[in-house]
C-alpha cells in the first residue's frame, strides 16, 4: 500500500489558496526565525492569530503554509 505524499506550496495561504505574500519564505521554505531577519507582515506586533484561526489550517498544511492577511484580517474583523 502506498501513501500519497501531498506537496504544500508554501506561497499559497492554507485557507483560501491565494498568494499569501509571505516575506519568510527563502528559496520557497519558511524561516520564521528572528536571526535570519525576514521581514513580514505577519511579524507585526499588533497582529495575533487566534488560536481558533490556526485551527482551520489542514494538519498537511501546518508549519508549511502561511494565513494570508486577508483571511487573518477577515478572521478577525468577525469575531
Amino acid at each position: 500500500m502506498s501513501q500519497s505524499v501531498q506537496v504544500v506550496n508554501p506561497q499559497l495561504c492554507p485557507l483560501c489558496a491565494k498568494d499569501n505574500a509571505c516575506g519568510n519564505l527563502v528559496n520557497d521554505s519558511l524561516v520564521c526565525d528572528p536571526e535570519t531577519k525576514q521581514t513580514c507582515w505577519c511579524q507585526n506586533p499588533k497582529l495575533q492569530f487566534p488560536p481558533e484561526l490556526l485551527q482551520q489550517v489542514p494538519d498537511t498544511e501546518k508549519n508549511k503554509s502561511c494565513i494570508c492577511q486577508a483571511c487573518a484580517t477577515s478572521f478577525i474583523i468577525s469575531r
